[in-house]
């Protein structure tokens, strides 16, 4: 069941790639609890095979990377709504296959509302690689346009009208500006930056301020916190983490006209842990989730 009159869609990083923090059953118990979102796109998920039942998912069980393990990659999820897996999209002239390089990196599948396509759901983790998996360039500058390139069928077939694309683009949003555009998809949070006070030490800002990347006003999330938990609040204090947004939120212009409100990052789960100096959030991952609500 959707609530107050929302479908919210949300994605988050559930660090499982790499040092796990928590384990899935917990971080989709705290996600249910402190998200309550209508359908997930998490990304650097495992597969989710002993969390309730009553959740159902999508996934590729070979993960990302076939020949090496722990088997993570995008997985979409949900407790209230039902996914059907898309893999072919059909256009008055021909049925076109979605194919993916990078094979659990992109999951997509309608969501189903009161028995009806309510919109069409992309999760995608773009890759820190380039075009080998022994190409680490640390960040999704291959593997984000590639994919883009590769959703072009979806993009452009009935459903195009009403698709979501969640996940982690390994970019800052400097990095990623005109690509939506491309693909006549509405940066969430960017569209929604004025309802957000600026975010302090934004890296984004710093790194763009005046060229033609720059945003008119800083809107953004804290979703990322990259560097070693501290140990102590003296740590936290001398801490210099970067202040980033790598997680992301895209819709068609259909979809962006019925958004009520986005949010997340740091800014939307202050909420301290035991160790008060450490937000809980950066407990359980890396990362902090982005939400988006739409009229139902």
């Amino acid at each position: 069941m959707c609530h107050d009159d929302v479908v919210r869609i949300a994605t988050w990083n559930l660090k499982q790639a790499v040092a796990p923090r928590k384990k899935v059953p917990e971080l989709m118990g705290w996600a249910d609890a402190n998200i309550g979102a209508d359908v997930y796109a998490f990304t650097e998920a495992k597969i989710p095979l002993d969390v309730d039942p009553q959740w159902n998912y999508q996934w590729d069980s070979q993960g990302v990377y076939p020949d090496k393990s722990p088997k993570w990659g995008t997985v979409l999820a949900s407790n209230r709504l039902t996914l059907r897996q898309v893999t072919s999209v059909g256009t008055r002239l021909r049925t076109q296959e979605l194919n993916f390089k990078w094979p659990a990196a992109v999951q997509v599948a309608d969501v189903i509302k009161d028995g009806e396509v309510w919109c069409t759901l992309v999760g995608l983790y773009a890759v820190t690689r380039g075009r080998t998996n022994d190409d680490d360039l640390g960040n999704g500058s291959y593997s984000l346009p590639k994919l883009l390139s590769q959703l072009e069928p979806l993009l452009n077939s009935p459903r195009g009208d009403r698709v979501v694309v969640a996940g982690d683009f390994n970019l800052w949003p400097g990095n990623v500006k005109g690509l939506a555009d491309r693909y006549n998809l509405i940066d969430l949070v960017e569209m929604t930056a004025d309802t957000r006070d600026s975010l302090v030490n934004c890296q984004d800002c710093k790194y763009f301020a005046g060229t033609s990347r720059a945003v008119k006003r800083c809107g953004h999330l804290f979703t990322h916190r990259n560097g070693a938990m501290p140990k102590d609040e003296a740590a936290a204090k001398r801490s210099k983490a970067m202040v980033q947004q790598i997680d992301f939120i895209w819709a068609s212009k259909k979809m962006s006209k019925e958004v009520v409100r986005v949010y997340g990052g740091l800014q939307s789960f202050p909420k301290p842990s035991e160790k008060p100096y450490i937000p809980e959030i950066w407990t359980l991952s890396d990362h902090a989730p982005v939400i988006a609500e739409f009229r139902e």
